[in-house]
């Protein structure tokens, strides 16, 4: 499967929507990524069992909630003309500087993105 950037990301999720005729406004953009941020804590719920689900139920499934999130705020971005590589790369400085003597190495390995849910390998 191909990798994008996230500026190819914002350019397929334009072409799709201006094909489709155009973006939502605003206020329901953001109001339907709430909804898709919530959707995500409900497949929690229901992978830790807080939640039983309803005969029938279809289970939430992580992945595909953080990407309806994320598609949701790209038309946001997008609709407002944000570049969000470039506005997540500026963040990132802002953290650095804020926080550098904020926290301190652990011993913990870092998590390996896509390895999992919590990045272990599982043998803890």
């Amino acid at each position: 499967m191909k990798k994008y950037t996230l500026a190819e990301l914002q350019k397929l999720v334009d072409d799709q929507t201006q094909g489709r005729g155009g973006y939502w406004p605003e206020e329901m953009i953001l109001r339907h990524a709430h909804k898709e941020l919530s959707e995500i804590g409900e497949a929690m719920d229901f992978e830790s069992g807080a939640l039983k689900p309803k005969p029938g139920q279809k289970i939430p499934n992580i992945p595909y909630e953080l990407a309806d999130a994320l598609y949701a705020l790209i038309c946001f971005a997008n609709r407002r003309g944000v570049d969000l590589a470039q506005a997540l790369i500026e963040k990132k400085g802002i953290i650095e500087e804020r926080d550098k003597d904020r926290f301190k190495k652990s011993d913990k390995s870092k998590p390996q993105y896509g390895s999992g849910r919590d990045g272990g390998d599982g043998d803890e």
